[in-house]
């Protein structure tokens, strides 16, 4: 799996030479206003539709929240419910490099330099143990996203396959060319009180990244 961030060529210098990083939480990339990362639906999802004889052996987790106890419920009638992630930090990245990505990042966010994830088992755990000494969280993994046709005003179907997917892992599809890959924690305490964004500073981190490219 390929790991790949675009980043400002002093926020880099800084990730090499003192292991500086920034987490985001789901809650800062909804709120956030730049053009590359802000998305008022991220970490949910829209779904509309009728779901009939849903039982929960189906596994279909927003269903599944909707109906409590083992039998069978006739019919289910959905009309635009907002299904949110649990509270989510994330480190997005792309996992697949476009020229012509990397341009957009560098003229609207001033990120210049795209580097690889060289270790990712050993970034991954290096910044758990950073994150999991100040705030309860377990790390779930790395995810590529999936796109879909979606929005606020039209809402994804509850029969369409990415309707089963978590929603910090769905996006809408204008991002698409982004090809976006995300470290996901989530909270072992839903209640937990953190910022939208968690600056961390670990030694060492710098030796798993290496520069990919340059614009």
């Amino acid at each position: 799996m390929t790991f790949l961030k675009f980043i400002s060529r002093e926020h880099f210098n800084e990730l090499s030479t003192r292991g500086r990083i920034r987490i985001g939480s789901i809650k800062a990339y909804r709120s956030h206003d730049g053009v590359m990362v802000g998305d008022s639906l991220d970490g949910a999802l829209k779904i509309s539709g009728t779901a009939f004889n849903h039982h929960r052996k189906t596994n279909h987790p927003i269903l599944n929240a909707l109906v409590s106890g083992p039998g069978t419920v006739g019919e289910i009638h959905l009309s635009n419910l907002r299904f949110s992630s649990p509270p989510a930090l994330l480190f997005c990245g792309s996992h697949s490099y476009s020229h012509g990505m990397h341009l957009q990042w560098k003229q609207r966010e001033a990120r210049d330099v795209c580097f690889r994830i060289t270790d990712l088992a050993a970034f991954g755990a290096e910044v758990t143990s950073a994150l999991q000494s100040s705030y309860p969280v377990r790390f779930h993994g790395y995810e590529k996203v999936r796109y879909a046709d979606y929005s606020e005003a039209c809402p994804l179907n509850i029969h369409h396959p990415l309707s089963r997917m978590h929603p910090a892992v769905v996006k809408q599809r204008r991002y698409r060319n982004q090809t976006e890959i995300r470290a996901l924690w989530f909270f072992t305490d839903n209640m937990a009180a953190f910022p939208e964004y968690i600056d961390l500073e670990i030694p060492g981190l710098g030796r798993y990244c290496e520069v990919f490219k340059t614009a």
